[in-house]
């Protein structure tokens, strides 16, 4: 119905009312409008794509590959055909505003996630309107890979798993990454709390 319409409306730029070609501006400009609004389509929305998915609700499991990573807990995920921007649930790495640990945390997870199919569990949804939840790389909880890795502390606020808390022990016994020196790094929620936006 929608593309009935549209055709018909730039039919009239193109043909007056006599059945002749149309002259004048008028069909350049319907053209180019018409070559905008397909390019702006084609730009903010993949193909098969949907850009506006809801919350996945909590408790689903899904099938997703991965798109992009944003920074050391937080990626995108192509899931079902939806976009599903994922915060990994109950840890908190270093911002990118916070130097060179942000880009270990990211390097770090993105060279791990690099285009791979994973499995995600959904847990909640945040402030942000982000699902919250656990990415799977086959039988590795990626999140709890990030704090073994020191590339990320746990998030007590929010996880009190003795199985983070022990990676997380584990990692500062060896100074492994956000561990090596002392600093804002390993309480990312404190920094920002300071360092507001």
């Amino acid at each position: 119905m929608l593309h009935r319409h549209l055709v018909a409306w730039l039919r009239s730029f193109f043909v007056s009312d006599f059945g002749r070609p149309a002259r004048g501006p008028a069909p350049l400009f319907a053209a180019l409008a018409f070559v905008l609004v397909v390019i702006g389509v084609l730009v903010l929305q993949p193909w098969g794509m949907s850009s506006s998915a809801g919350p996945a609700p909590v408790g689903a499991t899904e099938d997703c590959t991965v798109r992009s990573v944003q920074d050391g807990d937080t990626v995108t995920l192509a899931c079902n055909a939806q976009e599903r921007r994922v915060r990994l649930w109950g840890i908190d790495a270093p911002e990118l505003g916070q130097g060179d640990w942000g880009r270990l945390a990211r390097s770090g997870l993105t060279a791990r996630l690099r285009k791979e199919n994973v499995r995600l569990e959904v847990l909640d949804t945040d402030q942000y309107g982000r699902t919250v939840g656990r990415i799977w790389l086959g039988k590795t909880d990626i999140g709890l890979e990030q704090v073994h890795a020191g590339r990320a502390a746990v998030y007590r606020e929010f996880n009190n798993s003795s199985e983070y808390t022990t990676a997380e022990a584990e990692a500062r016994r060896a100074g492994r990454g956000i561990w090596e020196a002392p600093g804002a790094q390993q309480t990312p929620w404190l920094w920002r709390r300071l360092n507001p936006r």
